[in-house]
């Protein structure tokens, strides 16, 4: 590496491609602005993320809290069961994979069922919830539903919040392999 190179994180990166455009400065003619977009930052979980902070940092307790807040607030967050990308609107700490909550299926009857987070993970979404302790992320659901994600299936998306808004970028950036 040359002299003052700033060396990337020991995890590898999973970057699938970058969004750009030329545009032009007045007085100064064009530039180009080339920002890399991510699937997924690297390859670890939320949950291993953050809790990797907090063991580093020698946090319990309510620092422990804080810092899950500060790293999972407004942050997006890509699924590993469906790639979809949700931004986090809280960390509840009330919930953990074994809170109940009722399911209410859509259709020609609105069924309503009662189950735990991980038992959902594991019928609906055909994964398995090791970690019972992890308070569960709230994101930006559809109007006033209210969708909980587990941590532990999620990872942090190098996405800023702009291009969450633009459907042909995210398509665009979901459509290419991981690497």
């Amino acid at each position: 590496a040359p002299p003052g190179a700033i060396l990337p994180m020991p995890h590898p990166l999973a970057i699938s491609g970058f969004y750009c455009r030329l545009r032009t400065l007045m007085g100064h003619g064009l530039y180009l602005q080339m920002d890399p977009v991510h699937r997924l930052v690297h390859h670890l979980s939320v949950l291993r993320c953050v809790e990797s902070v907090v063991e580093q940092k020698g946090q319990h307790g309510p620092e422990a809290q804080a810092t899950w807040v500060k790293m999972c607030t407004n942050a997006l967050v890509v699924t590993k069961y469906d790639t979809r990308i949700y931004r986090v609107v809280a960390v509840r700490f009330d919930l953990s994979p074994q809170s109940r909550f009722t399911r209410v299926l859509r259709g020609a009857q609105q069924e309503e069922t009662s189950m735990t987070f991980k038992e959902y993970f594991g019928k609906v979404k055909n994964r398995a919830v090791k970690n019972l302790d992890q308070p569960m992320l709230q994101v930006a659901g559809k109007g006033a539903e209210e969708v909980v994600l587990a941590p532990e299936l999620c990872g942090f998306s190098g996405l800023s919040g702009e291009y969450v808004d633009e459907p042909v970028v995210v398509r665009h950036i979901l459509s290419h392999p991981r690497y």
